[in-house]
């Protein structure tokens, strides 16, 4: 049976030095998903500009469901990419824009997962959304927070209640130090499973693949190697790759393998669309 995936936030254009990519964590972990056969659906808000007119034809492209897009009259998101020598990414993002402007929708379907972003929750209008968004859906739906730390789009309030709300937690090294240090524990993915009642954290290592702390048990998967054009979206890549291989019920390696590949193949791209 066909699983249906809803991913809530930010939709944007990357503004990169190659030239202006689709984006945005939740929009490419849906698009990942729906490539992987997992249907997808995002939950977020475009401006009445061209820009959002094109994010509305690429998402149907993509064979992501349009249907809890909403149109907002703020602008449609951007980011400014910078990439280093390593195409490692660092990001200038405007504000306000559209998916600062997210509204409950009317109603929802049953879901097999629900996926969050911090940054897709930097303003109130938002949060509220996603609060609504949560408590409607069955208690026992897989909750799954990517904790991905842009520049002052976080603090220890918002971590804390992600945190609590989330069932799966994926972060990098650098930003479980960071989280960790906000929360004023030990920087462990087993300390912050425990301390939050996670099923499981999920730690990205780049290249080097990824490791996770899973119902007490520590797994660890190797990257394949690839030659980088970009890092831009790797980690929602990646994170699509762990859900789907998550809902068809695979062990943890076999989802941490089907994640750092489809990161790899992410990191051949120009953006973060598959």
């Amino acid at each position: 049976m066909s699983k249906l995936v809803l991913t809530f936030g930010e939709m944007l254009f990357d503004n990169l030095p190659s030239g202006r990519r689709p984006g945005g964590g939740p929009f490419n972990t849906a698009a990942h998903l729906a490539a992987l056969g997992t249907p997808s659906g995002i939950i977020t808000a475009v401006g009445t500009d061209s820009s959002g007119e094109a994010l509305m034809r690429i998402a149907a492209d993509h064979n992501v469901q349009t249907n809890y897009i909403q149109t907002s009259f703020l602008p449609t998101g951007s980011v400014t990419v910078h990439l280093n020598t390593k195409g490692e990414a660092t990001y200038d993002i405007v504000e306000p824009v559209a998916w600062d402007d997210i509204h409950p929708p009317s109603s929802l379907p049953k879901v097999d997962a629900l996926a969050f972003w911090m940054l897709g929750v930097r303003h109130t209008t938002s949060q509220a959304a996603l609060k609504e968004v949560l408590a409607k859906a069955d208690p026992s739906t897989p909750r799954f927070v990517d904790l991905g730390i842009r520049k002052e789009y976080f603090n220890a309030s918002r971590i804390d209640w992600l945190l609590q709300e989330a069932t799966v937690a994926k972060l990098n090294e650098e930003e479980l130090k960071i989280i960790c240090d906000t929360l004023s524990i030990e920087t462990s993915p087993s300390v912050l499973a425990k301390a939050y009642n996670l099923e499981t954290v999920v730690i990205t290592l780049g290249a080097e693949g990824a490791y996770s702390w899973r119902d007490g048990k520590k797994t660890t998967a190797q990257s394949p190697k690839v030659e980088v054009v970009d890092t831009v979206g790797c980690g929602d890549a990646f994170l699509a790759g762990y859900m789907h291989h998550r809902l068809n019920g695979d062990d943890e390696l076999s989802c941490l393998e089907g994640a750092c590949l489809r990161g790899a193949y992410a990191a051949t791209l120009k953006g973060g669309l598959p």
